[in-house]
């Protein structure tokens, strides 16, 4: 299978001219916005300019998960999965070509998360986190996550933004085969292979992906 993936772009669309099986977009992918600037420019832009630049992606399927930060998507759900043609992950799943793809676009609590108002999907307490990673299907074979496993390719301005917990989690999946994620941009574009599990890290920028084979 044949993967591309991407995360953080920001408004950015890359260019995405190589045919794949599958497409993933790990999320935020709306535009910067900025505090009372209205939602409504941007439901005008996932509807001009992410909706048929999705359509136009050359793969098989396409995933899309959303991010902290893709607030409008919000005004569109439960039916931003027929607006954008693509298939929208939130904290649940998906079966491709036998491959079962679970998506969580959940953050662990934080009091800092929690207080910036512009943020989504920030458990307000550890239980709630908790309950998040207990949803994960353990026949899980694909995980997309926001968050990084603590310490695998999870620098960011420096410092470890990874978690635990999810670290216990992806480790206690029997089948999983990759863990796919954005947010920690310290290491984006890289991947690594621990344990027979393949970790990417697909905060490139907003002008790349991540091509990948499995």
């Amino acid at each position: 299978m044949k993967i591309i993936v991407t995360s953080d772009t920001f408004g950015v669309l890359p260019v995405l001219d190589r045919e794949c099986d599958l497409f993933i977009h790990c999320g935020n992918f709306c535009p910067p916005i900025q505090l009372y600037e209205p939602l409504e420019k941007h439901i005008e832009w996932l509807d001009k300019e992410f909706a048929p630049w999705i359509k136009n992606i050359p793969a098989k399927h396409k995933i899309v998960m959303p991010g902290n930060l893709d607030l409008a998507v919000e005004f569109l759900d439960p039916n931003f999965e027929f607006y954008i043609d693509a298939i929208f992950l939130k904290a649940h799943a998906v079966t491709i070509d036998k491959m079962i793809v679970y998506g969580t676009p959940w953050t662990p609590y934080t009091e800092k998360r929690l207080n910036e108002e512009l943020r989504l999907y920030v458990a307000r307490n550890d239980a709630i986190f908790d309950a998040m990673l207990e949803r994960i299907p353990p026949k899980t074979n694909i995980l997309i996550s926001r968050v990084a496993p603590l310490g695998i390719l999870d620098k960011r301005g420096g410092e470890s933004a990874g978690n635990q917990k999810m670290l216990d989690k992806v480790q206690s999946l029997p089948e999983l085969k990759m863990n796919l994620f954005g947010f920690a941009s310290d290491e984006g574009g890289l991947y690594s292979i621990k344990n027979n599990i393949l970790y990417a890290n697909a905060n490139v920028g907003q002008l790349g992906y991540i091509g990948i084979e499995a």
